[in-house]
């Protein structure tokens, strides 16, 4: 499953209105589009005559997003996001991308948002696919945009002369690109707070190094406990892990990686990286549980069978009694 994932970086992107997708090897990979977003204002943006509503939903790391039309202006959605990392962001080139795509809906942010826009009903200057699909991925626009800078440079080489980025995307955790001459290190710090999470984080991220191995086109991945050189010479990187830190994932990337169409897949992949570990955890313990209750539901019938007075029919036929 890992070396699928490994993989992916070679294979042209996708893009749908599902929240997840599976690939042809059954590794499920979430889907760059929040699906509420965008059911939302492509329901909204076809009634032409405006109706008022207010919807807040999240994301992973931190993002909240709250679109609403109010009473006396139906016909006008805002569109509101929460990121607090936004400003880091913006220095490495989100707030170019968020001019080129949103420049033409950018309005001003309401009290504890970080970026606002208004959309007109009556004239969404785009069509509504593209306006849903667009807004659905601000978040993967936002993040994929200092990973596209660095990658741009790699391919035309001119990585020589960029500092190392340093993201604040979580609390405790950091995305840390260093550029070089002829490559990319990419940098994930690695942290959960309950002991489960951590310990099945450890295990996975020790076998998607491993089996990154079987794809040699792919980027290469390597997980560590202890702090890579590299990584402890940016001085912009502070280090908050603490108790909770599970390691160090690196990946390599180089110019034949992100040639042509792969710099924008790639982009996506290594955006949504840390999302994709947390979905793949929970579902692990949610499969992990669903089958500690079913060996329970069998332990329990073996008791159950074994009690000879219990008053279940079925049992009867295993306590008989004979007469001598």
């Amino acid at each position: 499953a890992a070396a699928a994932a490994a993989a992916a970086a070679e294979r042209p992107a996708a893009r749908g209105k599902m929240s997840i997708i599976s690939s042809t090897k059954g590794m499920i990979f979430l889907e760059t589009g929040h699906p509420i977003i965008q059911e939302t204002l492509e329901a909204k943006l076809q009634n032409k005559r405006g109706e008022p509503f207010d919807i807040t939903c999240s994301d992973f790391d931190d993002v909240r997003y709250r679109i609403v039309a109010h009473t006396d202006t139906p016909t006008t959605i805002h569109f509101q996001l929460a990121m607090p990392y936004l400003g880091d962001l913006s220095a490495y080139g989100a707030s170019s991308v968020i001019d080129r795509i949103y420049g033409q809906y950018k309005d001003k942010p309401d009290q504890g948002y970080d970026a606002g826009f208004r959309i007109e009903i009556s004239n969404p200057k785009e069509s509504i696919e593209t306006v849903a699909r667009n807004f659905g991925e601000l978040k993967r626009n936002v993040m994929a945009a200092p990973f596209e800078r660095c990658f741009s440079a790699l391919a035309s080489g001119s990585t020589g002369s960029m500092k190392p980025m340093v993201i604040p995307f979580r609390p405790l955790e950091r995305i840390v690109l260093v550029p070089s001459n002829d490559r990319v290190l990419v940098y994930f710090t690695i942290a959960f707070n309950e002991e489960a999470d951590r310990a099945i984080a450890r295990v996975f991220l020790q076998e998607f190094s491993e089996s990154q191995r079987k794809v040699p086109q792919a980027p290469s991945v390597s997980f560590t406990h202890d702090c890579p050189a590299d990584l402890a010479r940016v001085s912009e990187f502070d280090n908050r892990g603490g108790k909770s830190l599970v390691g160090y994932v690196q990946f390599q990337v180089f110019k034949s990686h992100v040639e042509g169409a792969k710099k924008e897949k790639i982009s996506t992949l290594l955006s949504g990286f840390r999302s994709y570990l947390h979905y793949h955890i929970k579902a692990s313990k949610a499969h992990l549980h669903s089958r500690m209750r079913h060996r329970v539901d069998l332990l329990l019938k073996v008791l159950r069978r074994a009690d000879p007075n219990s008053k279940d029919e079925s049992n009867k036929k295993a306590f008989r009694t004979y007469a001598n």
